[in-house]
């Protein structure tokens, strides 16, 4: 990894140390005559300024001793609630086939594996200044769980291809795989944590250990999606495929939306930091001791991918013969899986710049920045519901083009808010991320229904799966790193601008590839995303 200097916010603008200003120099333009009103403004908000800078920086006085305490009582706090979940889980499955079963535990350990990756964004801006990196790099930290999510599913894709029948006789195997590498990676994330709170010692390394923590992190997560994801819709009847990927979706969105509010509630905890990675290893220690109970084989579950459950080679698409008609669909899914990258660059960059610009920018309280930014994010379940009611009303193409014209309406708000403040940067992405989330969903659900006979490396049940964690988890890996780049160097303009060009492309990608090709987007299709 590349050495850096170190950084502070105050060299590139986002908020400056109080000097002794004789005068407002840097507060204001040039061509501004500051007033004493307008100085003593100034005062007030270097002095919060200051203050939160001070609330960032790690404590060096408290003992190991006293945090083994804290981690136990947290621990022994944390169990009951856990154990309530899961015992409830346990009994919604009680009178459930074991393909229900299997799809159950899969969107448990799906949820929770997804906090790997969302709990640590509120805290990642202040943990990456404690170890002197900039905010670019915690973009980086952020996104490149990202991308080694892709290297995890790659593994397991590879393996699928090798031995077709892995998903039956080492499925689960695989699974508590993943959630080892998500517990390993939690603990070393907390020992950087504990490092960076120390003034003791060499911080050289920590960055280091924080990018290996996030990358294990990111193997795991990327086992768990890709096995998970192809074994529902292995053990799911094609008409019911829709709503069970729509689960799928929501347990992704559920642990992306939750993380920032779960972090905020256990922030008390010292040191700073340290609290979302507790809690993390709770809840994945639990699943992985829960996973075990009444767990079904998946050896004795039919292949419902094949035209016959013992065929395991797939159905043999009639349509798939006809080289136009192939020609068409491989067309449709370059197009659906290249707007899957599109949208997870986009939906990336919108939380952690969100994070970023409301704690450092517009200084804002964590506990709020957190709230709000989880309440944006969780904002794509209720849009969902919306399409669902009316989705009679327009047609699929309409409904598509309709919320990437709101999606584009919150990028050019985001332009505002330099000027309005916070929460027109709120409302902005209160605009741009449901909708853009949602119109991807419909695209997933264009996907489903285009897909190639089993075998195919481009796009069968287990490759399609594995194509679009690929540019999806690659859009997410560029999506935070850039994000904080050009807010580090630039400001929301060029931000902003980025995000604009993100859904124009994806319209175009929309109106070029996929909508010509696809005779369904004409009329009402049910969607089924997938992560």
């Amino acid at each position: 990894m590349e050495s850096r200097t170190a950084w502070s916010p105050e060299q590139h603008g986002l908020f400056s140390e109080p000097p002794n200003r004789g005068v407002a120099h840097d507060a204001l333009p040039e061509h501004v005559t500051a007033t004493a009103e307008q100085l003593e403004t100034q005062a007030s908000q270097d002095a919060l300024q200051v203050q939160w800078w001070k609330s960032s920086e790690p404590s060096a006085s408290y003992s190991k001793m006293p945090q083994i305490g804290l981690a136990a009582l947290g621990f022994a706090l944390a169990a009951p609630v856990v154990a309530t979940g899961l015992v409830a889980c346990q009994l919604v499955m009680s009178g459930s086939n074991e393909a229900e079963i299997v799809r159950t535990k899969l969107l448990v350990v799906q949820f929770v594996s997804g906090l790997t990756y969302s709990l640590p964004i509120l805290d990642s801006y202040g943990l990456c200044h404690a170890i002197r990196m900039d905010a670019a790099f915690s973009g980086e930290m952020l996104g490149i769980y990202s991308f080694t999510t892709i290297i995890g599913a790659g593994i397991v894709w590879i393996l699928s291809m090798l031995y077709p029948m892995l998903w039956r006789g080492s499925g689960w195997k695989i699974i508590v795989l993943g959630l080892s590498c998500n517990i390993v990676s939690m603990c070393v994330y907390m020992a950087v944590v504990m490092g960076a709170s120390s003034h003791k010692g060499d911080h050289s390394r920590l960055p280091h250990y924080l990018l290996c923590a996030r990358i294990l992190g990111g193997l795991g997560q990327g086992m768990i999606a890709q096995l998970g994801s192809t074994t529902i819709v292995r053990v799911t009847p094609a008409p019911e495929r829709p709503l069970q990927m729509v689960n799928f979706m929501a347990a992704n969105m559920a642990s992306w939306g939750l993380g920032p509010l779960l972090a905020v509630t256990v922030r008390s905890v010292k040191p700073t930091w340290i609290g979302p990675a507790y809690l993390n290893l709770t809840l994945l220690s639990a699943v992985l001791l829960w996973l075990p109970f009444r767990l079904p084989s998946l050896a004795e579950i039919p292949d419902m991918t094949a035209v016959d459950p013992g065929n395991p080679q797939g159905p043999q698409d009639p349509l798939a013969q006809d080289p136009l008609a192939l020609l068409k669909r491989r067309l449709v899914l370059a197009g659906c899986l290249t707007m899957g990258m599109l949208r997870g660059y986009s939906i990336s960059g919108i939380d952690v710049s969100a994070a970023l610009l409301l704690e450092v920018t517009f200084m804002w309280p964590l506990g709020t920045t957190g709230l709000l930014i989880s309440t944006v994010m969780l904002l794509a379940i209720p849009v969902s519901l919306i399409y669902k009611m009316h989705k009679d009303r327009m047609s699929l193409a309409a409904w598509i083009r309709m919320l990437c014209t709101i999606c584009l309406l919150g990028n050019f708000l985001v332009l505002a808010s330099h000027d309005y403040g916070g929460w027109v940067l709120l409302l902005a992405d209160a605009l741009a991320f449901p909708t853009i989330f949602v119109a991807d969903a419909l695209g997933v659900g264009i996907m489903q229904k285009n897909l190639l006979p089993a075998g195919s490396l481009f796009a069968d049940a287990n490759s399609s799966q594995m194509w679009r964690i690929c540019l999806t988890n690659s859009g997410r890996f560029f999506g935070p790193w850039f994000a904080r780049w050009f807010i580090q160097h630039g400001g929301t303009t060029p931000y902003a601008f980025s995000q604009i060009m993100i859904t124009l492309a994806f319209v175009l990608v929309f109106e070029v590839l996929v909508n010509p090709n696809a005779n369904d987007t004409k009329e009402t299709v049910e969607h089924g995303p997938s992560k």
